[in-house]
């Protein structure tokens, strides 16, 4: 972990520790400043061209795996682009019921006939949108997630006088408007998309491979400021052959996200802890597993400290492996608001745990790397002995 602060007269100390068409949006009066505290996804689905290839229906499972663990708490919705007054939610992620919500995604794609040559109507789902988010008072971060491989109304005053002015609207409140882009989607749809996502900050995610859904998943946990993806490994398989990747634990580190990216809807995973046990049998009562056909995500709770891996074996096709772990651990820096440039300075930094110090052991180390102005570095080790400008042996702060 790593923490860059900038002293008054210039020096940086680096401290590191080691361990619509205006007419068809629907003029609501919601109080806009009691806003929810709860983000809302609102999937807009065009399952009569989605149902066409089973390939795109994989992947709107995966994208609804991979959405509701990252985005733990926040309301999702399903927008039938065809009626989208019809839509159904909100089923919140992370809570029991939320199983629900994938299985009837689901059971309304394998319901639609194949239309692909359908052009669907997007001032619809967006005016029908904009008035879900507004009665529910929905925060900034909230948006709309178009999934369509159909054809787009694409002219000029169809864009110009309907979808434009709605895309103004969502930009006002903080709301984004984005798009998947599966393979084989028209130009058409991929121009409206892009222009839309534009104007509202939103984004077009390629997923035309799972290279794409990692890209996405990146996305969602940058987005919240939880780090990107390390990368544990990459290989092409038979059914025959085995990719084990390795993940690292250190101390203090409060969970694992392990994720598998795969090809096809197959193949075993068996996760084991540093002492060879399987997590059926060891850390089972501290870790869960989601399988969607194009990804499988693990999540292990304060786990034991050392080398975790896990075995795939089973599938055909490409897989990769990508974890994120996160450290239970704060690390806290003192310093004077104003440091005299001709005396000496203490350095003082101190390590928090659920917001109260936390006194490390012996194996713990601090480090404090101050870089001057003419660009001298100088690295220093804060102990907590109670010499060099420490106070007190063992309070937690490391000077």
């Amino acid at each position: 972990m790593n923490t860059t602060s900038k002293i008054i007269f210039g020096c940086f100390i680096f401290i590191a520790f080691v361990f619509a068409w205006p007419s068809s949006v629907k003029q609501i009066s919601a109080d806009q400043n009691a806003q929810s505290d709860h983000r809302i996804v609102i999937l807009g689905l065009d399952s009569n061209s989605v149902v066409s290839k089973e390939s795109h229906m994989e992947m709107v499972d995966s994208i609804i795996g991979i959405m509701s663990t990252i985005k733990q708490g926040d309301d999702f919705y399903l927008m039938p682009m065809d009626s989208p007054g019809n839509y159904i939610g909100p089923y919140r992620a992370g809570e029991s019921d939320f199983v629900e919500f994938p299985r009837k995604v689901r059971d309304i794609i394998s319901n639609s006939e194949n239309n692909s040559s359908l052009r669907v109507a997007v001032d619809e789902t967006l005016g029908e949108s904009y008035g879900l988010l507004d009665i529910e008072s929905a925060p900034p971060g909230s948006g709309l997630y178009l999934i369509s491989t159909n054809e787009y109304p694409n002219h000029e005053d169809y864009v110009g006088h309907r979808l434009d002015p709605l895309a103004g609207l969502f930009y006002e409140r903080g709301w984004h408007i984005s798009a998947f882009s599966l393979s084989g989607i028209p130009a058409s749809n991929l121009e409206v998309s892009t222009n839309l996502a534009a104007t509202t900050e939103g984004n077009i995610f390629q997923l035309q491979d799972i290279g794409g859904l990692k890209l996405f998943t990146d996305y969602l946990l940058t987005t919240d400021n939880r780090g990107k993806l390390i990368s544990a490994g990459e290989k092409k398989l038979t059914f025959s052959n085995l990719l084990i990747s390795d993940i690292g634990v250190l101390p203090g580190t409060e969970y694992v996200m392990a994720l598998f990216f795969r090809e096809s809807n197959a193949g075993s995973f068996r996760l084991k802890n540093p002492d060879g046990l399987e997590a059926s049998t060891g850390d089972r009562s501290s870790s869960s597993v989601l399988e969607t056909p194009n990804a499988v995500i693990w999540i292990i709770n304060d786990p034991t400290p050392g080398n975790w891996n896990v075995d795939v074996t089973g599938i055909s096709g490409l897989v990769s492996s990508w974890y994120l772990a996160s450290n239970k651990y704060g690390l806290n820096f003192q310093m004077p608001e104003v440091v005299p440039t001709d005396e000496a300075a203490t350095i003082s930094a101190f390590i928090t745990e659920a917001q109260s110090i936390s006194v490390m052991g012996e194996d713990a180390s601090i480090s404090a790397d101050v870089v001057t102005p003419g660009n001298t570095s100088i690295t220093y080790a804060l102990e907590d002995q109670g010499v060099d400008g420490d106070l007190k042996s063992g309070d937690g702060y490391y000077s």
